[in-house]
């Protein structure tokens, strides 16, 4: 006995070079041999073979078959495939004559059920698996007993190929994970009045859930809180997408209300000056009626109480 079994090179080869001369010896090939080996040339028995040295040699001694291989044969390969019932089998490792017609044989055998392939080397082979994923209930979930048809509200958990749905409170009591609960809260500036701040979330909101007179409950899960200058919107976690999606247009309704009411301050602090713009230089006349040019114009004088509601951003009266 001598390998390796197809005779490629190594001591077979050297042992097969050396006797095959002769009638006296005999070579048995004991198992698979791939096309263009010289194991699987020699089965058609040929009148001489190319040693490795490219030498022509007669092919003088016997050859014969007998198959020593673990491989299973038809009909066990066809038994393991009814027992497991797999929607695809990939043939590989062998002749593609002999697999063409084993992919014959089980698509006759198993009709469409099952799918076979017989890829060549280095071919690319996409699978498709289709099939229904089992979760098994634990924790206080099953503890309340669920019903067919009764939505299921939990959190789906994949360990070792295996699913499981869990509450989010047992968590850190069946796994290693943990839960956090994350509130988003942004705060503003505000100078106006609650009023006029109720009047504008009314209109954008509707109806207001009053906590507390500095604390108010927009579209039932958003929470404003008033303090001093400061407003401060909070999504709580148990408000969900909801919370999340009105928070952006109540961000937006309150800057735009405090700019409003900015713009507005600084015109009530500055009444006298939008009035006060002129052409400044004008043509005027003085005592000898001779015409003056590019003199600033003086404006007309003022009753004193109209002088004193101006303030002190006023402009100054100009004498000649």
């Amino acid at each position: 006995m001598a390998s390796p079994g197809m005779m490629q090179s190594g001591l077979s080869r050297e042992l097969f070079e050396a006797w095959c001369t002769d009638p006296k010896n005999g070579v048995i090939i004991a198992g698979y041999c791939v096309e263009g080996t010289l194991a699987k040339s020699i089965l058609s028995e040929p009148e001489e073979v190319t040693s490795l040295a490219g030498q022509k040699l007669p092919l003088r001694m016997s050859v014969d078959y007998i198959s020593f291989s673990a491989h299973t044969d038809y009909q066990q390969t066809s038994d393991f495939i009814n027992q497991l019932r797999p929607p695809h089998v990939v043939l590989v490792h062998g002749e593609q004559n002999e697999m063409s017609r084993l992919r014959a044989a089980l698509q006759r055998e198993h009709r469409a059920r099952l799918a076979v392939h017989t890829p060549r080397n280095t071919q690319l082979l996409s699978l498709t698996f289709r099939g229904d994923k089992t979760a098994k209930v634990m924790g206080s979930l099953a503890e309340q007993g669920v019903q067919p048809g009764q939505p299921l509200q939990g959190i789906l958990v994949k360990r070792n190929f295996n699913y499981h749905i869990l509450a989010p409170s047992d968590l850190n009591k069946y796994t290693e994970l943990s839960m956090s609960a994350v509130t988003q809260r942004q705060s503003l500036q505000y100078g106006g009045s609650p009023g006029v701040l109720r009047h504008v979330l009314g209109q954008l909101a509707g109806a207001i859930d009053f906590l507390s007179e500095t604390r108010w409950r927009l579209y039932g899960c958003v929470e404003l809180t008033l303090d001093g200058e400061l407003l401060i919107l909070e999504v709580p976690p148990r408000a969900g997408p909801a919370g999340r999606r009105h928070r952006l247009p109540l961000r937006d309704a309150l800057a735009a209300l405090r700019l409003r009411g900015a713009h507005a301050g600084r015109r009530a602090a500055h009444p006298g000056v939008a009035g006060a713009a002129g052409d400044g230089h004008v043509r005027g006349r003085r005592g000898g009626g001779r015409p003056s040019r590019g003199r600033p114009a003086a404006p007309a004088a003022r009753p004193a109480a109209a002088r004193a509601q101006a303030g002190p951003h006023a402009l100054p009266r100009m004498r000649d």
